[in-house]
């Protein structure tokens, strides 16, 4: 993404060194980890009350479980999920990819392999959206983020990959989170590393559990907790962001926008760390919590609840994020591939043309 504004900071320098960046991602993850696991566990003592019981830890929890069931041989679509082996409120809508992913973690208890993981993808975060200044810090207090790491979820993880290239590795984890930070990003190795991620992991999935691109897309599509944001009240605004399409940002929450997600909290993540200033991602993450606890309020499992969770977080979040881009110039390469698209257009004419045999003479 773009690069924040170096005076868009209310003090100091807004220039953070490299040893200042990893020092302060280190405390966010240890600040993270160690409330989650006093929040659920009772770390520090004895659990409080509304604390997660044993066996529903996480969202990351699922996560532990599928990718043990699936080395043990099981279908995780079959065994996980309301009223099945494996009791969920919610049935399993992450794609086989991800369970590979977590494969490595398997072989950790579970409450150490979820603080591992939180730990981790804090980190990352923390350290990613501090690249270019200590603008996007607000983004540490809103609702979205602390949801984050509330229900351990990978979204963190996916808002550090739109600074740290590598991490795109993982987009076959959660693709309707990864694919906008792919498709909009303007470096290359985004998109290198995106490809060489998903190829591994999807070999690995197709080899332990043959056709579950199938039976994951049957469960996605008769899932009523997934729908594209562009698709909900007032979500035909969103398309103004392509007044300013030469800004990859522009391009990612279009992206965003038209790929079908839930409507929680923790799915706007990624648009709190598009912000230049300061006050842009106060004023973010301030509007964004405040429709998050407007959706708190409605009955997570009730169809017309859903529909109003999900209207609630494109008029706080992605019509917010629109405003704020079309505030900027309509300025910059664009995306990597409409980069490729426009150094095709540019090559010079004479490159395309015969080019004379050397030695030779005009009239031979």
């Amino acid at each position: 993404m773009s690069a924040g504004n170096p005076e868009g900071f209310p003090w100091g320098a807004n220039c953070p060194t490299r040893i200042q960046r990893i020092l302060f991602a280190l405390i966010m993850a240890a600040l993270s980890t160690g409330w989650w696991a006093n929040t659920h566990i009772g770390w520090l003592g004895t659990p409080p009350p509304g604390a997660a019981q044993p066996g529903k830890v996480s969202d990351f929890d699922q996560v532990w479980q599928a990718a043990t069931a699936l080395i043990n041989g099981g279908d995780p679509y079959v065994l996980m999920g309301p009223g099945l082996v494996f009791h969920l409120e919610d049935p399993v809508l992450y794609p086989v990819t991800a369970f590979v992913a977590a494969i490595p973690l398997v072989y950790v208890p579970e409450i150490w392999a979820t603080m591992v993981f939180l730990f981790l993808s804090t980190f990352l975060m923390a350290y990613g959206i501090t690249v270019d200044g200590w603008h996007r810090l607000p983004i540490f207090v809103s609702l979205s983020f602390i949801t984050s790491v509330w229900l351990v979820q990978w979204s963190m993880l996916m808002t550090a990959a739109l600074f740290l290239p590598w991490i795109a590795v993982f987009t076959s984890v959660k693709p309707q989170a990864a694919l906008p930070i792919v498709a909009a990003s303007e470096s290359l190795a985004t998109p290198i590393f995106a490809f060489a991620g998903t190829l591994c992991l999807l070999a690995i999935s197709l080899v332990m559990m043959p056709g579950w691109p199938i039976e994951w897309f049957q469960l996605i599509s008769s899932s009523p907790y997934v729908s594209a944001p562009i698709t909900r009240l007032g979500g035909f605004i969103i398309l103004l962001v392509l007044l300013r399409w030469r800004r990859p940002e522009a391009w990612l929450v279009l992206f965003f926008a038209c790929i079908p997600q839930t409507p929680y909290p923790y799915n706007v993540l990624l648009l709190l760390a598009l912000p230049n200033t300061w006050r842009e991602a106060g004023v973010l993450s301030i509007v964004s919590s405040l429709g998050s606890l407007v959706r708190q309020r409605a009955h997570v499992h009730d169809l017309p609840s859903l529909h109003i969770m999900a209207n609630m977080m494109v008029a706080s979040a992605f019509i917010p994020a629109t405003i704020m881009i079309l505030r900027r110039p309509n300025e910059g390469k664009g995306p990597w591939w409409m980069q490729l698209i426009a150094a095709k257009r540019h090559r010079r004419p004479d490159q395309l043309t015969r080019v004379p045999k050397q030695g030779s003479a005009a009239g031979e």
